[in-house]
């Protein structure tokens, strides 16, 4: 067992928009388990699943070079549509990585989540974090229960929430941080206003593209939403230059959300707008670990203009 400590705690709190029939049965059923638990990139094959007080799911994550891990969970609690508690082991480590205490409750035809991760150690702590499992059961529940192609990415900011919310406004910080790893943003015209627009190109030694954010809404501390789509070095609407079946707009809404003592927790949504085919809708959702990889890398340059 874990000695429990609270310095080796986390807790992620959830509200999920979909019944909480529907989140339970992700957590249960290991067809659906496997559309969403693990990392991004990696795919999950279930052995067994015996779901009771003392039963053990047992299943292997495989990574996209082919590397697997034998992953062990073993339920301590089970109560249908309320709770979940279970330890985790992976490989031939002998004692549990984590121990998990989850507990649902309906709130105004949601589901709301509470999550309690107790590590062995405080490096684990540091380490690991189920998050990311929980934006990718976001996207499916938005998929399967109302057939909205989305991408959800959160983010715990060590830095108070309006400062962050400033990074997001400010086109000189805007500047420094957003564009993916290895480019350079130079803005062409416009401003960060809501009802405004701004044209911009990103660029590094081989490769140059234009784009437009239109923003919808701005409210301070509390969300910005905007449109967002790939132009021509004229301003005008025009294909991903390396993918000619994105879709052509997406809206990406960030909202904030302060916790603690000085710790802000944005989540980005981003969703088709409009019509799209069915091969748009597939480029996107094929494309959410790259997008996930672009964010995280311009999340993280933010995470460090925030503490310097």
């Amino acid at each position: 067992m874990i000695s429990i400590s609270h310095s080796n705690q986390r807790q992620l709190n959830r509200i999920f928009d979909a019944p909480l029939e529907a989140v339970w049965e992700s957590f249960t059923d290991p067809k659906i388990l496997s559309k969403w638990w693990g990392p991004r990139g990696f795919s999950l094959i279930t052995q067994s699943l015996d779901l009771r007080p003392g039963g053990e799911w047992i299943y292997t994550l495989r990574g996209s070079e082919e590397v697997d891990h034998q992953v062990t969970i073993t339920y301590r609690c089970v109560e249908p549509m309320k709770r979940l508690e279970y330890d985790l082991k992976i490989d031939r480590i002998s004692i549990p990585l984590v121990q998990n205490k989850m507990a649902l409750n309906e709130v105004l035809g949601k589901t709301e989540l509470k999550f309690t991760m107790t590590f062995d150690s405080q490096a684990q702590k540091n380490e690991k974090s189920d998050e990311p499992n929980f934006d990718r059961l976001d996207e499916y529940l938005q998929e399967a229960h109302y057939e909205r192609s989305v991408f959800v990415l959160t983010r715990h900011l060590e830095a108070p929430i309006d400062d962050v919310f400033k990074m997001w406004i400010s086109p000189f910080h805007v500047v420094n941080w957003q564009p993916p790893t290895g480019f350079n943003m130079e803005i062409i015209d416009g401003e960060i206003k809501q009802g405004a627009s701004l044209f911009y190109s990103m660029s590094n030694n081989d490769f140059k593209f234009y784009g437009r954010s239109t923003y919808l809404k701005i409210e301070k501390a509390k969300e910005v939403s905007f449109l967002q789509e790939f132009c021509n070095s004229q301003g005008e609407n025009s294909k991903h230059p390396g993918s000619p079946s994105w879709p052509s707009q997406w809206q990406t809404t960030v909202s904030f959300i302060e916790e603690g003592t000085g710790g802000t927790k944005i989540t980005l949504r981003s969703e088709i707008i409009g019509e799209a085919s069915i091969e748009e809708r597939s480029a996107f959702v094929e494309e959410r670990a790259g997008m996930a990889h672009g964010w995280n890398g311009s999340f993280d340059r933010l995470e460090d203009l925030l503490k310097s």
